[in-house]
């Protein structure tokens, strides 16, 4: 009787006493522990105090997980990894190894929890890849024109602009700063743009593919993220070799949208100047055929734009207005200065 008793409070005893860890509580288990040891590496107080402050986040982003509320624990995480970055410079070599071990086995929770994710646009001659993460995005913008080989002028900026200390961040494999300067770019036909963190675990990566000349789309077509082109035709572009009368712009644009410049140009915004009015003008991208600039959301009405390139100067006239309107499709050309 006291055998079958036994029995019987051993099959009715709550199941979740039994149950294991989840691989994913074992692993904050192990960091939890590892914290724990590195918190004695250090003589500082202040890091020992930061540190186990470190492990009682990590404990409380193991519950959530166990709650299943994953994207409940990226803010703990972000806050987890910001503080780790700021630690251990001044600590032995272990130390440190300790900590970058540390977050690179938090780094896949951090990738399951937050919102890492690319995409591509084009818009108004300007192809733009984002890279977005938690706390913003990174906008790497060059001109929808570009060809391999070819020198091209673009930007590469961050939202928010202190976003950059934070991620790095390289472009056809060289390591690049956002810092929203205009940069001259050589691509070649197929080139990656890839994210990591300051300790080089990788993000996001995307392969940017830059069309020949012979694939080139042409500009008329439907493209995503683009006005609809208006029913207008384009005025007749001379057939001429005299310098200035190649050059053509945007005759009507919206307040706030692109305005299109075409004619010879070199690819390399350092040989450009442009002013519209007694402003300068800001470059958005400059192929060998097409320069772009932003119309600020401010300005309306008719305006002359001046235009210097290498040797070749001229006058253009455009007017601001509230309306939308596809760029390219009111392009007329410029006169001398």
């Amino acid at each position: 009787m006291k055998l079958s008793l036994g029995l019987l409070l051993i099959l009715t005893l709550p199941t979740f006493l039994f149950a294991t860890d989840t691989p994913a509580a074992a692993e904050f288990k192990s960091i939890e522990e590892l914290l724990k040891y590195t918190t004695k590496m250090t003589e500082d107080d202040t890091k020992r105090s930061t540190l186990k402050f470190v492990r009682k986040e990590v404990a409380r982003v193991r519950e959530l997980w166990d709650l299943g509320y994953v994207q409940n624990s990226l803010p703990l995480l972000l806050n987890i990894r910001k503080i780790l970055y700021r630690y251990g410079t001044a600590e032995s070599l272990a130390f440190q190894q300790n900590l970058k071990s540390i977050m690179r086995r938090l780094w896949p929770f951090i990738l399951q929890s937050g919102r890492f994710r690319s995409e591509v646009q084009t818009y108004q001659g300007i192809t733009s890849v984002s890279l977005i993460v938690p706390e913003g995005r990174f906008v790497f913008s060059v001109p929808a024109d570009a060809r391999p080989g070819e020198t091209v002028s673009g930007s590469i900026q961050s939202f928010p602009p202190d976003l950059a200390s934070a991620y790095l961040l390289t472009i056809a494999g060289a390591p690049v700063v956002a810092d929203k300067l205009l940069r001259k770019w050589t691509l070649p036909q197929t080139f990656d743009v890839m994210l990591s963190d300051i300790w080089a675990n990788e993000l996001i990566q995307v392969q940017q593919s830059v069309v020949s000349e012979a694939t080139n789309s042409v500009e008329g077509s439907p493209i995503q993220g683009q006005l609809p082109l208006e029913k207008e035709p384009r005025e007749p572009r001379p057939n001429i070799e005299i310098p200035h009368l190649r050059f053509q712009i945007s005759s009507r644009v919206k307040a706030g949208d692109h305005l299109i410049v075409e004619g010879p140009f070199d690819g390399d915004f350092s040989t450009t100047t442009v002013g519209i009015g007694q402003y300068q003008a800001e470059i958005l991208g400059e192929s060998p055929r097409r320069l772009v600039l932003a119309v600020h959301p401010g300005m309306t009405g008719p305006w002359t734009i001046f235009i210097g390139e290498n040797e070749n100067r001229v006058r253009c006239r455009v007017n601001i207005q509230s309306e939308s309107i596809d760029p390219f499709a009111t392009l007329a050309t410029c006169t001398p200065p």
